[in-house]
C-alpha cells in the first residue's frame, strides 16, 4: 500500500468516527483500537480495521486471511476467517454493535481508555496476547494530547 492510500483509509477513518462519538465513545479509543490492529493504517482488509473474526455460515461477507495470532506465547502465521465491509461507515457501525453486545463490560466503559482496553483484553480479544491491553494504553498515551 502506498503512502497516498494508507492516509486515504486512514482519513476515511476518521471521517465516520462520529458514529461512537455520538454513543458516547471516546473517539481515542476506537482510533487506537483500529491504529494496532491495522499497523497505523496499513493493512485493512475491506474496511475491517480492528481484525474482527467471523464464524463461517455465519457471517455472509468474510474472507479467509492470513494473520498473526499468539500461540502458548509466540506469533504465528496462520489463516482465519474474517469480516468484510463495504464501507468505513458500515464498519464502524458494526464494531459499536460488536463491542456493545459480545464485550458488554468494555462498552460500559467506552469512555474510560484504562478500563475499556482491559475489558476488551479479558472478554477475549486478542486471545493469547498477555499485553494486549497495555499494547492499546501506550497507544493512547502517544495519542491522548493529539486532535484526532
Amino acid at each position: 500500500m502506498t503512502t497516498e492510500q494508507e492516509n486515504l483509509k486512514k482519513q476515511k477513518f476518521l471521517d465516520a468516527l462520529y458514529i461512537p462519538q455520538k454513543q458516547g465513545w471516546d473517539k481515542r479509543i476506537v482510533f487506537c483500537h483500529a491504529y494496532l490492529e491495522t499497523g497505523d493504517f496499513w493493512h485493512v482488509p475491506n474496511y475491517n480495521y480492528w481484525g474482527i473474526k467471523v464464524k463461517r455460515g455465519h457471517w455472509e461477507h468474510g474472507e479467509n486471511l492470513k494473520t498473526y495470532e499468539y500461540e502458548n506465547g509466540k506469533l504465528k502465521l496462520t489463516t482465519d476467517d474474517f469480516a468484510l465491509f463495504g464501507t468505513e461507515f458500515q464498519a464502524m457501525t458494526f464494531y459499536c454493535f460488536w463491542v456493545k453486545h459480545t464485550y458488554p463490560l468494555a462498552f460500559a466503559d467506552r469512555d474510560n481508555y484504562l478500563k475499556y482496553f482491559d475489558a476488551i483484553q479479558a472478554g477475549g480479544w486478542a486471545e493469547g496476547n498477555d499485553h494486549y491491553a497495555t499494547d492499546l494504553k501506550d497507544i493512547f498515551d502517544r495519542f491522548k494530547t493529539r486532535k484526532i
